[in-house]
């Protein structure tokens, strides 16, 4: 990866990679749904879940550095969710997840 885009990604907010990929599915025909408030649920869920022609993809969005929780953990390997983080936007793999 080029050091610019390295800056870029350890410096891009959860946040920021939570809209570029909400974007980017829905412009690929996905179905996007991600719980603003998750206070009154059950903790590990993945950030995303997204739906399209009968496939349904779970993806946890974590920062560079973000580490995930124990219940993150357990949804993980459960569901097979997705792990992506800013880098994996840049050199295009949650991309070509999405396609």
């Amino acid at each position: 990866m080029p050091s610019g885009a390295k800056v870029l990604s350890a410096s891009m907010s959860e946040r920021e990679l939570q809209e570029h990929v909400v974007s980017m599915a829905k412009a690929l025909g996905w179905l996007v749904n991600h719980a603003w408030d998750s206070r009154r649920s059950e903790s590990g869920l993945p950030d995303l879940v997204c739906a399209r022609r009968g496939t349904v993809l779970l993806a946890e969005l974590k920062t560079e550095r973000g580490t995930l929780s124990p219940a993150q953990w357990e949804w993980q390997h459960a569901a097979k969710a997705e792990l992506w983080r800013p880098a994996d936007l840049l050199d295009g793999t949650i991309e070509r997840a999405l396609r």
